[in-house]
């Protein structure tokens, strides 16, 4: 009996001690397969969105291709603007498709942006980030300093005259002087419009442009159109549109927008220009992605 009492004591004290490691190593088990789970669910969603963006940018580029290439076969519409619906790797892709010819140039018409900007109340934080970048309207010169200039010019010609005349008025080597040459007074509007624009990031940058502001820049402006002065759409608007080949040197811009698997609008800008040789048909001007609250545009072009 005297034998029994301490192997039984040791074990009670042995079972005593056991128990909190055993807890122990439950709640590390326990914690273990926690963060495989979480681990393994966060593997998922990284590798879903990688996968979405895969898809998102295949159809992007994709839909885009496709109206360059019905551009090319089928000619371009006589219009500002048209839009195609494209279904492409199991989703909606909206190409809207803009003629270059009969948008507003940053370069070229400054003012013109920024009224266009002011008119549209989604662009009315745009506007007033361009006020602060856009070059002011220049003045002609007032037409008393312009007489003022005329005048200080022809009495510096009289002075001329009189330090290198003779007695009889005539130049000290013979015969009379001729008139005095006509002031050349330049005008504003004679004058090239300043490039402050070379890239349409530059400016996007410059202003601090978020995604949506610079789509609805897109939207309003281009940059660098071949003609002076934009092209006006014909009003009314023909029932039957017509197109006509594309000429080479023609620039078109495209705005490829879809949603992705988040909800998110993704967008795809391209500055395309026509070419039209067999090793280079078109050549991309500029290429902007963008990603926004919604697919659709904030702003509306003014050709539109």
């Amino acid at each position: 009996m005297t034998a029994a009492r301490p192997r039984q004591t040791s074990r009670r004290a042995a079972r005593g001690f056991t128990l909190p490691l055993t807890v122990v190593l439950t709640f590390s088990l326990m914690s273990l397969a926690a963060g495989v789970v979480g681990l393994s669910v966060t593997q998922e969603r990284a590798a879903r969105r990688a996968l979405d963006a895969v898809d998102t940018t295949i159809a992007l580029e994709s839909a885009s291709e496709v109206a360059l290439m019905s551009l090319r076969r089928d000619g371009v519409p006589q219009e500002p603007t048209w839009r195609e619906e494209v279904y492409w790797a199991g989703r909606t892709v909206i190409v809207d498709q803009f003629a270059t010819a009969y948008k507003l140039d940053i370069n070229k018409e400054p003012q013109a942006l920024l009224a266009e900007a002011n008119r549209q109340p989604e662009a009315a934080d745009l506007a007033r980030d361009l006020e602060s970048v856009l070059p002011q309207p220049t003045t002609p010169a007032p037409i008393a300093a312009v007489a003022g200039a005329d005048l200080r010019q022809r009495l510096d010609q009289a002075g001329s005259r009189a330090r290198t005349s003779g007695p009889l008025g005539g130049p000290l080597g013979g015969a009379r002087p001729g008139p005095p040459a006509p002031l050349e007074v330049t005008s504003p509007e004679d004058a090239p419009a300043p490039v402050f624009v070379q890239r349409l990031t530059d400016l996007v940058a410059r202003i601090g442009a978020d995604a949506a502001r610079e789509d609805c820049l897109r939207m309003l402006a281009t940059l660098g159109r071949d003609s002076d002065t934009p092209l006006e759409p014909e009003t009314p608007a023909p029932v039957v549109i017509p197109r006509l080949p594309l000429a080479p040197g023609q620039v078109i811009e495209l705005r490829v927008a879809t949603r992705d698997s988040f909800g998110r609008g993704q967008v795809l800008w391209r500055r395309v220009r026509y070419f039209g040789a067999p090793q280079r048909v078109f050549g991309d001007h500029d290429w902007r992605r963008l990603t926004l609250a919604q697919s659709r545009p904030a702003c509306r072009s003014p050709a539109s």
